[in-house]
């Protein structure tokens, strides 16, 4: 059976104002398949506060055990899930800071979109920030972030999650209540960066 396979995981944090917290970033290092690793890719795996990212890595120790991931040569095997937390929280406890540039990411990928659904201008205009831009990948458009520092990491993500909720409750029947999404975008935003506010504020979004 080929399985993903999970080399190694690396771990990088950094203090954000509008959390409070530490948060953190999980790095993984993979290739598609355990029986021929031709090639090994970086990916965020978790990011978040330190409870999010073992709630995360809980769940990635359960793909072990049931063979979807393959760690260490081997999976199923009893005992082989608290091995992997027990390496998983020594990663997060040996955290490195770092306030640049996450040295494996040459960029973070935050959400997959076509030129006609709901959010697809919005995602747009967030091209027009430093760093962020949006590249065609198949039949599709992908919004990501250029060498991604921790903060960014963590923003991206909340970015994706608040869209996808916005959209949620700005649904009605089959459609999207266009007015609805931009206002939840607006009023609901957590503690989202201020230059992320100013795009949700712009009009320009079906």
């Amino acid at each position: 059976m080929s399985s993903t396979l999970l080399k190694c995981l690396k771990a990088y944090k950094c203090d954000v104002p509008e959390c409070y917290k530490t948060i953190y970033a999980v790095i993984a290092t993979t290739a598609e398949s355990n029986i021929r690793p031709i090639e090994y890719h970086n990916w965020v795996i978790a990011t978040g506060m330190n409870h999010e990212i073992m709630g995360t890595l809980c769940g990635i120790a359960n793909d072990i055990f049931n063979g979807n991931i393959h760690w260490n040569n081997t999976w199923g095997e009893m005992g082989i899930c608290s091995r992997f937390m027990t390496y998983a929280e020594k990663t997060i406890t040996e955290a490195k800071k770092q306030e640049t540039a996450i040295p494996e990411l040459d960029y973070y990928t935050i959400m997959y979109f076509e030129t006609t659904d709901p959010a697809a201008n919005l995602l747009q205009n967030f091209a027009k920030l430093d760093k962020f831009e949006v590249r065609n990948f198949y039949f599709q458009k992908l919004l990501r972030i250029k060498n991604p520092t921790v903060c960014d990491v963590y923003w991206g993500l909340q970015l994706r999650k608040h869209i996808e909720i916005c959209l949620k409750y700005a649904q009605k029947s089959k459609e999207i209540d266009i007015e609805k999404f931009q206002n939840h975008l607006y009023k609901w935003p957590g503690r989202c960066p201020n230059h992320y506010l100013e795009i949700f504020q712009k009009k320009e979004i079906n």
